[in-house]
């Protein structure tokens, strides 16, 4: 289990670089040391959507189908009935936190579709269960 977390806060930190490094641009891309405290009791997923066309509707489906059962996977541990309280905050704790990445990555994507450029901006986005308890 231990080794789940930090493999899973690895990924986060990852992402994060890759956020960063997509957000200053090609132009400006240098080594960027990101440092983040990641505690060891809270459910991450990684969400891989290098392969996505973020700026068509069907990339932006398939992100938010990946994003959705990421979602539903990091909320998972808090599921104690149908729809319990517990559950239904990590969820929109979780979403919360997808959202502006989400929206960053398809304005990267659609920015660089308008330029003619590649669309490989954003590696990945992490998905969180946060302080839902």
């Amino acid at each position: 289990m231990n080794a789940t977390k930090l493999l899973m806060g690895a990924a986060a930190l990852c992402v994060s670089s890759v956020a960063v490094m997509a957000a200053a641009g090609p132009a400006q891309a240098r080594d960027v040391t990101v440092r983040a405290a990641v505690s060891d009791d809270v459910p991450r997923a990684a969400v891989y959507i290098g392969d996505l066309q973020l700026a068509s509707a069907q990339g932006k489906k398939s992100l938010n189908r990946r994003v959705n059962f990421a979602v539903a996977k990091v909320c998972y541990p808090h599921r104690e009935g149908a729809l319990s309280r517990s559950y239904t905050r990590c969820v929109e704790t979780a979403w919360d936190g997808a959202r502006p990445q989400m929206a960053r990555a398809i304005a990267t994507a659609e920015r660089y579709a308008q330029a003619g450029t590649a669309n490989l901006a954003v590696a990945a986005i992490s998905v969180s269960a946060g302080s839902a308890q």
